[in-house]
């Protein structure tokens, strides 16, 4: 899967890691795109171990459809942290708190911070990955999203995720094609471009 984002975004400038956890495929991302500038968007308070500098820019909001503000569940596991509740609690899918943060649509940032193209958009938002989409209307509207890289949920953990069958019908007006598809019990990986 590596080689092939590699070889749809080309010599990439510019990367979106929304839902960057503690940072690692961010790191991956600048050791495969040397010539990048990747955006590590995680809303978790700490929980990112990157530093922002010349390459990396940490954002610390969450990616959504609309800016503002959003409740955050803050879990047992912080991976899956999400701005949806569990759909039931248990074992590892167990909230301790909650915590409100600050919430940006992608079209509104991109706006903000003079970003053009979004070569790589990887998304990993624990169920509102189509959310994370509609708020880049507007750069899909003047093709400014060459690759798309989402995890979705395969089975129902979160109270109104959203499905794999919704985000590619969004991408797909937009005429991009499922590229590569990694499905495991839990979730699937998805690789899409024009």
């Amino acid at each position: 899967m590596i080689q092939l984002i590699k070889q749809l975004a080309g010599d990439a400038k510019i990367v979106f890691d929304v839902g960057a956890a503690e940072g690692r495929v961010a790191e991956a991302y600048l050791g495969m795109f040397p010539n990048a500038v990747v955006y590590a968007f995680e809303p978790t308070p700490g929980l990112c171990k990157l530093k922002s500098g010349r390459r990396v820019k940490v954002v610390k909001v969450a990616a959504a459809e609309k800016s503002g503000t959003a409740t955050l569940y803050l879990n047992l596991k912080p991976h899956t942290n999400s701005l949806l509740p569990f759909v039931k609690q248990g074992g590892a899918l167990t909230t301790h708190s909650t915590v409100e943060v600050p919430a940006v649509s992608l079209d509104d940032f991109c706006r903000e911070v003079g970003v053009q193209q979004i070569d790589v958009l990887k998304i990993d938002t624990q169920g509102t990955e189509l959310q994370v989409l509609v708020g880049a209307t507007g750069l899909f509207n003047k093709g400014a999203v060459k690759v798309v890289v989402v995890e979705l949920q395969s089975t129902s953990i979160y109270a109104g995720q959203c499905k794999r069958g919704d985000v590619g019908k969004f991408l797909s007006h937009y005429g991009f094609v499922l590229k590569h598809e990694r499905v495991s019990a839990n979730h699937s990986d998805g690789v899409f471009a024009r």
